[in-house]
């Protein structure tokens, strides 16, 4: 549970009913082209399908691996995060680099986070880990 109450915050309890209204917006506009309504059907219940598994995928993420992959990877955007919040002028440097090492000046934000008895510094030494982060770092 300690996990959910960093990582699920008041505004979800908002945003992610606007969020799934605005995608089922999206699929009736595409839902309403075919002249098939069988067609029509098949899209509404693949979005079904498609919001209740992700739901479900968060959930054993969240309470069964304890955030896992998935929440490294969240962590590793709230580090580049707090980085540019403190310093923007630390764009260039996640721009440059391709891992986390000491030699890093983000190193400190990695690896003072306290997440889950981990150290996210130590995963994001693989230019694969630490190239998720950069790239959600775009939408955050």
């Amino acid at each position: 549970m300690y996990l959910a109450a960093r990582f699920f915050t008041v505004n979800d309890v908002f945003l992610v009913p606007l969020c799934l209204l605005i995608l089922f917006i999206v699929v009736r506009g595409r839902a309403e082209r075919p002249a098939n309504k069988n067609i029509r059907n098949i899209y509404y219940h693949g979005f079904v399908f498609k919001v209740l598994f992700v739901f479900a995928y968060t959930l054993v993420s969240e309470y069964i691996f304890k955030g896992g992959d998935t929440g490294l990877y969240y962590q590793g955007i709230k580090d580049l995060r707090a980085a540019l919040s403190e310093d923007f002028d630390y764009i260039s440097v996640i721009a440059r680099s391709k891992s986390i090492d000491l030699e890093n000046p983000l190193a400190p934000f990695f690896y003072y986070d306290n997440y889950a008895d981990d150290f996210t510094f130590n995963y994001m030494r693989s230019p694969s880990n630490f190239y998720m982060p950069r790239l959600g770092l775009l939408p955050s």
